[in-house]
């Protein structure tokens, strides 16, 4: 039996050093495929990188677009103080301007100067009124301007996720690609 099997791998070994050549090619070109890939894979990880650099950046920008919304959601809160402030000064100028008038029906000689004191009230009245005027328009300004960057900060972000699925389609057919050049090298 034995000289039988030596003989047999003797009439083999001619067809084997013709599969040798190959098998060498077979398994340099698995090499370079898998060289390949692997420096795919690797560009693949750095664009990810960074896009998690960038939806970073997305998020600190919303956290200081957040404490901007804070601070004028104070200031508002400030000028609705004010506001119920200069109201009751108003309140209060207008019971003495009532005030005024019951004395210049008591006493005609002090109505000159009841009328002066109350011409300067209504001007001071005037002119905070027109101040709260000023800061409610301010207030209104600064919300638009604010409500624009949020606009375009969503906009931002949702290129960023536009990008990223892109990123991650591009992965799943690079992969998909090389798996399909795997099989076809088999």
């Amino acid at each position: 039996m034995w000289p039988k099997a030596f003989a047999q791998l003797i009439e083999l070994a001619p067809h084997v050093s013709r599969l040798l050549p190959m098998a060498d090619r077979f398994f340099q070109n698995k090499a370079q495929t898998d060289d390949a890939s692997r420096k795919a894979m690797e560009a693949l990880e750095s664009v990810a990188e960074g896009l998690r650099g960038d939806l970073g950046q997305v998020s600190a920008a919303n956290a200081g677009l957040g404490k901007q919304v804070d601070a004028l959601s104070g200031k508002l809160a400030g000028i609705d103080t004010g506001i119920g402030t200069k109201v009751d000064a108003l309140t209060e100028n207008l019971s003495l301007v009532s005030s005024h008038v019951d004395s210049i029906g008591k006493n005609v000689g002090n109505m000159s100067t009841a009328l002066s004191s109350l011409k300067t009230d209504l001007e001071t009245a005037t002119a905070r009124i027109e101040g709260v005027t000023s800061d409610v328009r301010g207030a209104r300004t600064s919300a638009e301007t604010l409500e624009v960057r949020f606009n375009k900060l969503e906009t931002t972000q949702g290129r960023l996720f536009l990008l990223l699925g892109i990123t991650i389609l591009l992965l799943v057919v690079a992969v998909g690609l090389l798996t399909l050049l795997y099989m076809r090298a088999r």
